[in-house]
Formats: structure tokens, C-alpha cells, sequence
């Protein structure tokens, strides 16, 4: 595997570095992948034997799944408030108090457990976190520490010492940076599952990067009987080879680079280096290029695109009239409710495929 991501999604070569392990649900260390460094996208998942197309690569519980549906009412409440501040962001901070460990008051708020300590340290391996960024909490974050403090006085609950101790401005001060901590790290591997809709956070799969133009080798797929994600393989995969997924599904999947790489960016926070979004102009993927359609059918969504792109980035960034013709590969389906969507978002999940 020593230095090549074959053709996945990096370019050039990568050394392998230091890294979390991933450990399958046996509780065994992984042996069909391993993950490589930092190649300026994160960490990288490599598949560590040949894999045939179809081929289950691992299966793995959650480390937290929030159905908005079964919340007690103190965090219903606290969502509504959460969401008049940034409706985008809302979801993190009501992910991430369900996500504290034994630092949790006893007895505890209704609805809320602490998260048994492997789950706790497979979370804090996943990225984003800012426990010692040294900027105040956020607005978020405070509020979802006054709403956490008050269910547990209302539950008779008694934080641990020292913290007990403390005066009501420390001890709130405190727990909004641990669940700034969590919902940052919720924010950039948070998944969006459905049938039913929940948010999910997950370990191993976190660690698979992003792939645009339908390149991507491998998808993911949510039990919520079984309560598990199985990730499988799109097409044969070679040892050595980058396994990678995609966060977006149609229409976004469909546009040309520029629009691709300006919405990736709004919503998940990252400028795309996948070798897709990395090949010159002419060297692009049939998966990327529309066919011809005829003007009714493209103009909505093209105009709405294109008005995006010059609003967003400028005269720059305004797309030429072959990149938006690509867009509209799927807009026969396109719906108002997307459409709109095409406005920038905060929210930073994964979407099911």
C-alpha cells in the first residue's frame, strides 16, 4: 500500500502516517482497510486487499442516532429555540448533548445517557473538534448549556466535583465548550439518514472521503431496524486503491466542477480536490457531462444556478454557459422545493444513498 492512493481521489503519492484505527465490530483492529494520513483532505480510507463490485466492506453501529420525532420535551424545546437562532445549525447542538460521558450530572435529564467511553474516544478521533481553540462558546452552545443545566436541576441531578461546586456562570461557560467540542465534530461527519429521518454519527465511515462525477467506489445504505450502516462497493476495487463515497446526490452530483465545488463548499465546509474536480477542462468524466436537452426543459434551473454562482463568487465565479448546461441533467425532476435549495446551507451531513 506504501505510497499510492491508485486511483482514488488524491494526486500523487501519500505516505502512510500515524492514525486511528478502525476496529470492527467484533472489537478485532481492521485488516481489509487502513487509513492513511493527511494528503490535505483529511484522512484517507485505502482498501488493504482487492475488492470484488458489491462486496460488503465493513458494517458498523452508530455512535449516535437523533430521531427529532422520540425527543423528550426539554430537548423538543430546546430545538425550537436552537432552531430561531440558526435553523441550519440547530441539529448539531441537540446531537451533541446526547454525545457528553461520565461528566453528566446523576441523576440525569430525561433522555439523556452517557456515552459509553469506547463510543466517547472513537468520537473524539473524528475531526472538526475545537476543545482548545480559546475563542467563547457559541451562542448555540450556550443556550443548549442553560437548557442541559436546568433539566438536570429540575431532575435533582448533581454534577461530579469539582464542577459541582462551581458558580452557575463557570459551570455554564464549561459545558458550552464541550458541546461546542461535539457539535463542530457533528457538523463535519454528521449523516442524514432516513425512513426514519435521523440524524447519524458514525465512526469508520467518517473516514472515507468524498468523490464527485459518480467516481466514487463505494455507498453506504442505514438499517433502522437493524440499527446499522453497511457500506458496500460500487465496482471492483483494487488493494492499495482510495475507497471513497459521495456526500451529494442528485441534482448537485450532476453539475459541472464549478457549481459542484462552489455548493460542496457552502454546505460541507471543504474546497473538493477529488480527482474529479482535479482534472483539467476537456479531461472531465462522461459522469459529469449532460446530455443536449432542449431549453424549456433546462432554463429554470440553469438561470437559478447561474444567478448563484455570480452571486456567491462574483463575475469570477459566474458560470460559463457550457458549465451550467451541464446542471440539468436531472432537472426533470427538479422540483420547487430543490430548487430553492440551491441557496447556501450551513448544514454540514451526509446524505443516504
Amino acid at each position: 500500500l506504501a505510497g499510492s492512493l491508485g486511483s482514488g481521489g488524491s494526486t500523487g503519492d501519500v505516505e502512510l502516517q500515524p492514525a486511528p484505527l478502525l476496529v470492527n465490530e467484533a472489537g478485532a483492529i481492521e485488516d481489509s482497510v487502513v487509513i492513511c494520513g493527511d494528503d490535505g483532505r483529511g484522512y484517507a480510507t485505502l482498501a488493504a486487499r482487492h475488492f470484488s463490485a458489491g462486496e460488503v466492506v465493513f458494517v458498523e453501529a452508530p455512535l449516535m442516532v437523533i430521531d427529532p420525532a422520540a425527543e423528550p420535551p426539554w430537548i423538543a424545546a430546546m430545538r425550537v429555540e436552537l432552531q430561531s437562532i440558526d435553523s441550519d445549525c440547530a441539529w448539531q447542538f441537540c446531537m451533541a448533548v446526547r454525545c457528553l460521558g461520565e461528566e453528566l450530572p446523576e441523576p440525569r435529564p430525561e433522555g439523556v445517557e452517557p456515552l459509553p467511553a469506547p463510543a466517547r474516544a472513537r468520537l473524539l478521533e473524528l475531526c472538526g473538534g475545537c476543545s482548545e481553540d480559546g475563542f467563547l462558546p457559541t451562542e448555540l452552545a450556550m443556550v443548549t448549556s442553560r437548557h442541559l443545566l436546568l433539566a438536570a436541576q429540575l431532575a435533582g441531578g448533581r454534577w461530579p466535583e469539582p464542577i459541582n461546586s462551581w458558580d452557575d456562570e463557570a459551570r455554564t461557560v464549561w459545558l458550552a465548550n464541550l458541546l461546542d467540542d461535539v457539535a463542530l465534530r457533528a457538523s463535519r461527519n454528521g449523516f442524514q439518514l432516513i425512513r426514519p429521518v435521523a440524524d447519524g454519527l458514525f465512526h469508520r465511515i467518517s473516514y472515507q472521503n468524498h468523490c464527485c462525477g459518480g467516481l466514487n467506489n463505494a455507498t453506504w445504505v442505514w438499517s433502522s431496524t437493524e440499527q446499522l450502516l453497511t457500506c458496500r462497493t460500487t465496482r471492483d476495487v483494487e488493494k492499495g486503491e482510495e475507497l471513497t463515497i459521495s456526500y451529494i446526490g442528485k441534482p448537485w452530483c450532476d453539475m459541472a466542477t464549478r457549481a459542484r465545488r462552489r455548493y460542496l463548499k457552502n454546505c460541507y465546509n471543504f474546497v473538493c480536490l477529488c480527482k474529479v474536480c482535479c482534472q483539467r477542462p476537456g479531461e472531465q468524466s462522461s459522469h459529469t457531462k449532460a446530455p443536449t436537452r432542449s431549453a424549456p426543459c433546462e432554463s429554470k434551473l440553469a438561470t437559478l444556478l447561474s444567478r448563484w454562482l455570480q452571486d456567491e463568487g462574483g463575475a469570477t465565479e459566474a458560470a460559463e454557459p457550457e458549465e451550467v448546461q451541464a446542471t440539468v441533467q436531472a432537472s426533470e425532476v427538479v422540483t420547487e422545493a430543490v430548487a430553492q435549495a440551491v441557496a447556501p446551507v450551513k448544514r454540514a451531513s451526509r446524505e443516504e444513498t
